[in-house]
């Protein structure tokens, strides 16, 4: 029997979809950041290389799943959206972030 309480009781669609989209957008912001200003590379060509080293991890883990588990975890092509989602809002936050900074 669950308690009333349980986490279990929520049941919320798609709720590791959100779980990758946070990851991804975390992920893409902090590596734009140190590419950035570890390597002085211009905002723009930063942002791109986050994105696509985003896209491409998560992908790559995604075919590896498919390729090499069984049971639980498996591909799943709405990861890999959700992934790459995730990747393209924290580029248009840092976009509109570093173009607010050049109007000022």
């Amino acid at each position: 029997m669950e308690k009333l309480g349980s986490v279990n009781n929520f049941k919320i669609p798609y709720k590791d979809k959100y779980g990758h989209f946070a990851f991804y957008f975390v992920f893409t912001l902090l590596w734009a950041t140190y590419l950035k200003t570890k390597f002085r590379i211009n905002p723009k060509k930063a942002r791109v290389n986050a994105l696509l080293a985003a896209v491409i991890y998560g992908t790559f883990i995604e075919v590896l799943q498919g390729l090499f588990t069984n049971g639980k975890r498996q591909s799943d092509f709405l990861d890999v959206v959700f992934n790459t989602l995730g990747g393209l809002v924290a580029v248009l936050v840092l976009w509109l972030l570093h173009r607010d900074k050049k109007i000022k």
